[in-house]
């Protein structure tokens, strides 16, 4: 999908401009005052989002207006869009949440680099196995070459949470379960990747129910 909308960066900024907007497998390009029409233009985008990381939020009250929120290395990153119909904002937001939903489905695994009790570790989070610890100085050419520290379901996350600096908190129940894992950057990427990956599940197993 793509298209012209009107967008506002986060606070500070208060003043709205127009953006063209395309949608691909895996991000959200932005086009600040003109659209793409060479392809020069579209390898040089003012702005790209990751889909799989970004969270869409609708404002209530009437207002013709949506909320891109991204986790990523540095912590949230948030964009406003406002559109000109109700048809054309429910539009976009039903193609960002499929188009994050189709994202996770494609890139099916999200690593990052760890500390869990003084160990310097991997967390591994699929798309179909859930959450797998390794450690990180048994590295070879993956994941799959490393040893593993432990592993959970999904199903067996029970909450999570985080600090918004580098610590994450995953909680799979019991003693055993509760986990704390310092992240080598903002945890808001893999927290936000998270949900995706549980939203896309649960959308999954409407559609096929």
């Amino acid at each position: 999908m793509m298209g012209w909308l009107t967008e506002r960066p986060s606070p500070p900024q208060t003043q709205w401009s127009p953006v063209f907007l395309a949608l691909t497998d895996h991000n959200i390009l932005m086009f600040k005052g003109k659209a793409p029409t060479k392809d020069v233009d579209w390898d040089t985008p003012t702005h790209v989002l990751s889909l799989i990381s970004t969270r869409v939020v609708q404002r209530s009250g009437g207002d013709l207006v949506f909320d891109a929120r991204t986790g990523c290395a540095t912590g949230i990153e948030s964009h406003s869009f406002r559109g000109e119909t109700d048809g054309e904002m429910s539009r976009w937001v039903r193609a960002l949440v499929q188009g994050s939903h189709n994202a996770a489905a494609l890139t099916k695994e999200v690593d990052c680099r760890c500390s869990w009790k003084g160990h310097s570790c991997i967390l591994s989070l699929h798309w179909e196995d859930g959450f797998t610890l390794f450690d990180a100085k048994r590295s070879r050419t993956s994941t799959r070459d490393l040893l593993r520290l432990w592993y959970f379901p999904f199903e067996r996350l029970i909450g999570s949470g985080d600090d918004n600096r580098n610590t994450l908190w995953l909680d799979f129940g019991g003693e055993e379960g509760r986990q704390t894992l310092e992240i080598k950057q903002s945890p808001k990427y893999i927290v936000f990747v998270l949900h995706t990956f549980l939203s896309a599940k649960t959308a999954r197993l409407g559609l096929f129910a």
